[in-house]
């Protein structure tokens, strides 16, 4: 009877085993189709964002005929590839080469529409060529600028003033390293001129006359403005003291 019984479990144990391996094997085909379903759902979810974070991202040039998108672009930007055109992550924008120049508009219509970015900072002066700013073009196509300002700048720091940029008097006469953040370009040469003026001089002679602002694609200048302080009660802005455009105007 005994001998029967081991005979009988032993029969049965291969089968349960084989029983027991389909049963892991069709788990593992389940669980491998899951990940594949969770990795496809992953992948589209992240192109649909994409396209939706394309499609909200302001254009630059937003509603002007003539602009474009560059078939080629420095190093810093990811050229625009047939993929990305195929699956329409870039929209509304036809390829050019070269691109071309935009129609004149202010200083604040650029930054409005992205075109531009700015680092304005200060030299010690209340008044005058109280200001510079480093200003860098975004887009391939030229660029040319009103020279009248008319903005508030706010500073960075809470003990400094607040200026009014009147004006841009003056542009920078070398070439100006476009791999340099524009804070520091700005503070740097602003420190130079700081010095000269602590010194009874006034600006270096680097600084040429222009009636307007011209840029180049991609095109980082240093320019000088013609600014006023606008609380007298606090410290005037030093080279170390930048600042951001304001959206509100102001009138002296």
């Amino acid at each position: 009877m005994s001998m029967t019984s081991d005979t009988t479990f032993a029969n049965a144990l291969p089968a349960a085993q084989r029983r027991t391996g389909r049963h892991m094997a069709s788990a593992g085909w389940w669980l491998a189709a899951l990940c594949l379903a969770v990795a496809f759902l992953m992948l589209d979810a992240a192109l649909c964002g994409s396209r939706a974070q394309t499609a909200a991202a302001p254009q630059a040039a937003a509603g002007l005929e003539d602009q474009c998108l560059p078939t080629s672009a420095p190093r810093r930007h990811r050229p625009v590839t047939p993929f990305m055109r195929k699956h329409r992550l870039v929209k509304s924008l036809a390829p050019c080469e070269p691109c071309p120049p935009l129609p004149r508009m202010t200083l604040r219509e650029a930054l409005a529409k992205n075109l531009v970015d700015i680092v304005p900072c200060g030299d010690g002066v209340s008044s005058g060529y109280a200001m510079f700013m480093a200003v860098k073009s975004r887009v391939c196509n030229a660029l040319d600028l009103d020279p009248n300002i008319n903005m508030v700048m706010i500073r960075s720091s809470y003990d400094y003033q607040d200026m009014w940029a009147f004006r841009a008097a003056g542009e920078y006469d070398s070439r100006i390293d476009p791999n340099l953040a524009l804070a520091e370009q700005c503070t740097g040469h602003a420190q130079v001129e700081q010095d000269l003026i602590k010194a009874g001089q006034s600006v270096s002679h680097h600084w040429r006359k222009i009636d307007r602002i011209q840029l180049a694609g991609y095109d980082p200048k240093l320019m000088l403005i013609l600014a006023y302080c606008l609380q007298y009660k606090r410290l005037i802005p030093t080279a170390d003291v930048t600042f951001a455009p304001s959206a509100r105007e102001w009138t002296p």
